[in-house]
């Protein structure tokens, strides 16, 4: 099951048809770098990808335009959080 979230990469099971399509933009490609990384069904193997999702995020948010900051805002708070469960 999907649901996106931004893009084609950032959302639970939202991969850009299985990688074909291209991230339409900077946070995009953060989430397809994690989903790249990322093994389904694998509790506390994923804390690399997440640390490296939230890492890779905050050092471009700069580069990010205002309607980008609040999606990038909530994929910090839940990676940093949840995503770190298992830890």
């Amino acid at each position: 099951m999907s649901i996106p979230f931004h893009g084609n990469y950032c959302g639970p099971g939202h991969r850009g048809n299985d990688f074909t399509e291209e991230p339409i933009d900077i946070l995009d490609e953060g989430c397809r770098r994690h989903d790249l990384c990322y093994q389904p069904f694998s509790p506390g193997a994923n804390c690399d990808c997440n640390r490296e999702l939230v890492e890779y995020v905050k050092e471009n948010m700069p580069y990010m335009g205002l309607e980008l900051l609040p999606k990038a805002a909530a994929i910090i708070a839940w990676f940093d959080s949840v995503g770190q469960w298992g830890c």
